[in-house]
Formats: structure tokens, C-alpha cells, sequence
């Protein structure tokens, strides 16, 4: 049933066919939830496959999103979510730690070293 989207340096995604959810048999329907959640709780990310997911409607979701960005950041803020518990909602740039570094000076240099290794310059 599962295989892996990602496999590199230890750290595995797993590549999940949900249609086997949504028209499996209840046996299988479990062992989906089961794959989904041991995914989430070992990688934190998942891929799924075999989603009643048109690309028409993709493409729209997609379009609102993007729409949804270019609004005034006044107000994207008044979507903010307001404590971590209610961890949902519009997230301004810099709320959110996406680093481990602790010392301003590191941060800018993984920014740098990051840049060049996209660039190549």
C-alpha cells in the first residue's frame, strides 16, 4: 500500500494511495489512516495519491491562494492567529521559527551559504 515519496539521509516521506480510503474495503481503509498517521508521526510530512482532486480545480485553488497573498498585509493580519494554541490562520513573516540557529550572525550566514549553493555564485 505505501511506498516512499522521499527517501534520503535517513529521513522517508511516505507516497500514500488515499483511494484505497475512500473506496477500499474497511480493512484497508484502516491501514491508510494507520500509514497516514505513522507518517505524520515519523516524518511529519506525507504525499498522498489517488486523490478525487481534478487539475481544473487544483489549478483554482492554487490561483486563491496566490489571490489571497497579494492582499494588503493590514489585512492578512486580521486573519493572524493570536496564541499557539489556536495555531491557525495567517502566519506574518518572521512568527514562525524555521531554524534551530540561535545567534543572528549564524542565520545570516546559512541565508548566504543557502543563496549560493541556489545560484551557484
Amino acid at each position: 500500500m505505501e511506498s516512499a515519496a522521499v527517501k534520503s539521509d535517513g529521513l522517508v516521506i511516505p507516497l500514500i494511495d488515499f483511494s484505497l480510503f475512500l473506496d477500499g474495503t474497511p480493512e484497508q481503509r484502516k491501514e491508510t489512516a494507520q500509514a497516514i498517521l505513522h507518517g505524520f508521526q515519523t516524518a511529519g510530512f506525507i504525499y498522498l495519491k489517488g486523490l478525487p482532486i481534478t487539475p481544473e480545480y487544483r489549478k483554482h485553488v492554487f490561483e486563491t491562494s496566490a489571490k489571497y497573498f497579494r492582499l494588503p498585509i493590514e489585512t492578512k493580519m486580521s486573519h493572524c492567529w493570536t496564541t499557539p494554541e489556536a495555531n491557525r490562520g495567517y502566519s506574518a513573516p518572521g512568527r514562525e521559527k524555521t531554524t534551530t540557529l540561535l545567534d543572528h550572525e549564524d542565520r545570516s550566514a546559512e541565508r548566504t551559504n543557502r543563496a549560493t549553493r541556489t545560484t551557484g555564485r
